[in-house]
């Protein structure tokens, strides 16, 4: 897609990368992506790649941070995960990285729920340090409902049992963030 408008799109193929964005898709035989190019959109120009693997249920498990490899022309990378490894080695300026992916966990149920989501590292994953997302349904007074009474003055009570459906995600760091909603998915 050009970067800068281009009323004639026969140009664009003749465009530079500095002036367009490249990206190759390479997709396994369910339509999910298992790698993806972006041709010569590092700082030096080279190619950036990066590639995710699923699990035995068609779920999304490993997500890999994208690595430079020289211009690919958008070629698949058989070898990418030496590649990958090789890249976060340490060698040049980036830092040495021996988990360079992030991980999904499921729960064990037939409804796959997302239980972990470990940012990508060592730092994370070594140190299990994870995301969560809990879900469930309010308790009576846990939520603060606001209303008006006859004279249109704020008067304040609360939601009863089971009324509201929480989200709470948890960060790795413990901080928590909860969202009600209502039957209308109203937050």
């Amino acid at each position: 897609s050009p970067l800068v408008p281009v009323t004639d799109e026969t140009l664009i193929p003749g465009m530079s990368n500095d002036q367009v964005a490249r990206e190759v898709s390479y997709t396994d035989a369910l339509g999910r992506s298992i790698q993806a190019i972006s041709q010569g959109a590092s700082p030096s120009g080279a190619d950036l790649v990066q590639s995710n693997s699923y699990d035995q249920y068609g779920r999304e498990q490993k997500s890999f941070l994208p690595f430079v490899v020289s211009n690919t022309h958008g070629n698949y990378q058989s070898s990418w995960l030496s590649q990958l490894n090789s890249f976060y080695s340490g060698s040049g300026t980036i830092p040495v990285e021996t988990k360079p992916y992030a991980i999904v966990v499921y729960e064990n149920s037939q409804r796959f729920r997302v239980d972990k989501a470990y940012a990508a590292g060592a730092r994370y994953i070594d140190n299990d340090k994870y995301s969560e997302v809990k879900t469930g349904r309010n308790i009576a007074g846990d939520v603060i409902k606001w209303s008006l009474n006859s004279s249109g003055l704020p008067v304040r009570g609360s939601y009863p049992a089971s009324v509201l459906r929480y989200s709470e995600n948890i960060s790795p760091d413990g901080k928590r963030s909860q969202t009600y909603q209502d039957v209308e998915r109203k937050v």
